[in-house]
């Protein structure tokens, strides 16, 4: 399972992130303990407002996962209240927007539903995804930022 952290602080490492979510899976019965696998922070570029916004994905197996989740999401990280939330891929196969055998008929919008908005409330025509961030700290702590 994936798990989506939004609304991290542009100074935070991976490490921090691991210090936030460790003692969520953490268990009374040590062969329950969780293991995290991977963490990855993702940089989102608005291109309208022209800001950046820092997530981070955090990589577990499902059980713990969920434990994550219910603990974590609300909390107060580097005074910030961050969203945790299952991080769902989406592909062709599962977007309903797609659906191919109610879209020809007359009087209804984009994606064959009656009712449905016109236009599309995801953002993701606005952003852009800056890969690496670690290019753009100078110091090993990640204390300083270089000049954009």
């Amino acid at each position: 399972m994936i798990v989506f952290i939004r609304n991290i602080g542009p100074s935070v490492a991976k490490q921090d992130i691991m210090q936030f979510v460790a003692p969520a899976i953490k268990s009374w019965i040590p062969w329950k303990s969780g293991k995290i696998y991977d963490i990855s922070i993702l940089t989102l570029k608005d291109l309208k407002t022209n800001t950046l916004e820092y997530h981070a994905l955090v990589y577990v197996d499902d059980y713990h996962g969920k434990m994550i989740i219910k603990k974590l999401n609300c909390k107060k990280f580097f005074d910030r209240y961050v969203n945790v939330r299952e991080y769902h891929t989406r592909s062709w196969r599962n977007d309903r927007r797609t659906s191919t055998s109610l879209a020809n008929i007359p009087g209804k919008d984009y994606d064959g539903a009656i009712g449905s908005r016109v236009s599309d409330r995801r953002r993701g025509k606005n952003l852009e995804i800056i890969d690496s961030i670690s290019a753009k700290f100078t110091a090993v702590d990640h204390a300083r930022r270089k000049h954009l």
